[in-house]
């Protein structure tokens, strides 16, 4: 008790270290502590992560690498929860993130993103780099869910931020016609780059929500361009 501890994992793959609840308690290592009393702390690896994807799930490796790289976090202990949607907030919060840059620290013009809130720092930094706008009166709407048009256009305008040359054309799908005008330069952009891909009827389905599996999916691939050009 009162001392330093510093622990060290050997595997394929380490993520994080965890505590018996599944609270995080660091992604370092080594990772040194001060054990101030009796703790376990468990070394959890890529293949233990989420217990809820299958070994044969399309995106278990994207969604095992966004969590290595701190983009996104489990809905609960070691769950991934792939079907649910993502919202406003977490779209921005796994966009900073990637962003690897420090806090704007600038208050929140949005009356319904409390100061302190998790998504604060991310919803005034993707404002203040013109990737994500407000909804009008005030307002940014942190948990409304995000459809995949509007994930697009997010992952487009990060994109140039980025300084990511972006290809011209319009996008191919059964249903271009659901894309709303504001949305079809980005849609046809992210399908060019294979950032977007369609499904077997040749369907976008741009006004469908986007889930967490489509989300870091779409994003890796994102990243992957920027870091390579």
């Amino acid at each position: 008790v009162g001392q330093t501890v510093t622990v060290h994992a050997w595997g394929d793959r380490f993520i994080a270290w965890f505590d018996p609840e599944g609270n995080l308690l660091s992604r370092s290592n080594p990772y040194s502590f001060t054990a101030e009393k009796s703790m376990v702390v468990r070394a959890v690896f890529a293949k233990e992560l989420f217990t809820d994807i299958p070994e044969d799930a399309w995106y278990r490796e994207a969604a095992i690498e966004a969590a290595a790289r701190g983009l996104i976090f489990g809905t609960s202990a070691f769950t991934f929860s792939a079907s649910t949607p993502v919202t406003r907030a977490m779209s921005i919060t796994m966009l900073f993130r990637a962003s690897e840059e420090a806090a704007p620290g600038t208050d929140s013009v949005f009356t319904d993103v409390p100061e302190g809130v998790w998504f604060a720092d991310s919803v005034q930094w993707a404002v203040e780099r013109k990737i994500v706008n407000g909804m009008g009166d005030g307002l940014f709407c942190p948990e409304l869910n995000v459809t995949r048009e509007q994930f697009a256009v997010m992952l487009m305008r990060y994109a140039r931020y980025q300084g990511l040359e972006l290809p011209t054309g319009l996008p191919h799908a059964s249903d271009g016609d659901k894309i709303s005008p504001y949305a079809r330069e980005a849609m046809g952009q992210a399908q060019c780059l294979g950032v977007i891909q369609g499904y077997p009827d040749g369907s976008l389905r741009p006004l469908a929500q986007v889930n967490r599996a489509e989300a870091v999916t779409m994003l890796l691939r994102l990243l992957e361009l920027i870091e390579t050009n």
